[in-house]
C-alpha cells in the first residue's frame, strides 16, 4: 500500500500529469485573455506540453512563461492575420445565414474557418519549433495544411472533439487544452519531419 503512494509510484506519477495539466491549461486561458495574445499563449502551451509534461524536462510554469516571453512579438504578429481571417469569415458566416439560408456558400465558409483553425496550430507550433519571419511562418505552414489533407483533417477533428466537449462538460477545460495539444502533437512533429534536411531530423526528435 506504501509503493502506491511512492513518489515514484505510477499512481503518484499520474496524478501530477494531471496536476501539470490542468496547471498549463490554467496559465494558457490566462495568457489568453487579450485576444491578440492567443498565438503566443498556444506556443507556450505546446512546447510545455512537449516538454515539461511529456517529457518531464523543467518546471511548467517556467517553461511556459518563458517560452511565452521569448514568443511574443513572433506569436502576435503571426495570429494577427489569422484572426482577421477568422473574423472576415465569421461576418461572412452570419451574412450568408441570414440572407440566403440554404447556401452552400455557407458550409464553404464554415470547411474555410476549419483551414484557419488548422493553420493557426501549425503556425503556433511552429513558431516555438523552428526559426522564420512572420511572413515566412505563415506561408510555410499554409503549404503544410494543403499538402497534407489527412494530416490537417485529423488535427481538426481532435480539437473539434475537444471544443464538443467543453461545450457539453464544461469542467474539463481544467485540462483539456493540455489534452488536446497533447492529441494532436504527433501527427504535427510527424508532418514536420517529412519537410526537414536529415542532419536535422535527430535534433527536432530530441526537442519534441
Amino acid at each position: 500500500m506504501r509503493s502506491l503512494f511512492d513518489v515514484d509510484s505510477p499512481l503518484m506519477s499520474g496524478l501530477q500529469k494531471v496536476f501539470d495539466c490542468i496547471l498549463v491549461s490554467l496559465c494558457w486561458v490566462t495568457a489568453c485573455l487579450p485576444i491578440v495574445t492567443i498565438g503566443p499563449s498556444c506556443g507556450a502551451l505546446y512546447r510545455t506540453v512537449c516538454h515539461s509534461i511529456r517529457r518531464e524536462e523543467g518546471s511548467v510554469l517556467k517553461t511556459f512563461w518563458d517560452t511565452y516571453r521569448a514568443n511574443l512579438k513572433t506569436g502576435v504578429l503571426v495570429w494577427l492575420p489569422i484572426l482577421a481571417l477568422y473574423l472576415f469569415l465569421l461576418a461572412d458566416a452570419v451574412i450568408l445565414r441570414g440572407l440566403m439560408q440554404g447556401s452552400p456558400l455557407y458550409g464553404v465558409t464554415w470547411a474555410l474557418m476549419g483551414v484557419a483553425t488548422v493553420w493557426a496550430a501549425y503556425c503556433t507550433a511552429y513558431c516555438v519549433r523552428f526559426n522564420g519571419t512572420p511572413r515566412e511562418v505563415l506561408w510555410i505552414n499554409l503549404f503544410l495544411v494543403l499538402s497534407h489533407p489527412l494530416t490537417a483533417l485529423r488535427v481538426l477533428v481532435t480539437i473539434g472533439v475537444g471544443v464538443v466537449l467543453a461545450l457539453m462538460v464544461p469542467y474539463i477545460t481544467l485540462f483539456l487544452p493540455a489534452v488536446i495539444c497533447l492529441a494532436i502533437r504527433g501527427p504535427m512533429e510527424g508532418m514536420f519531419l517529412k519537410h526537414m534536411r536529415p542532419e536535422d531530423v535527430e535534433k527536432l526528435a530530441q526537442e519534441a
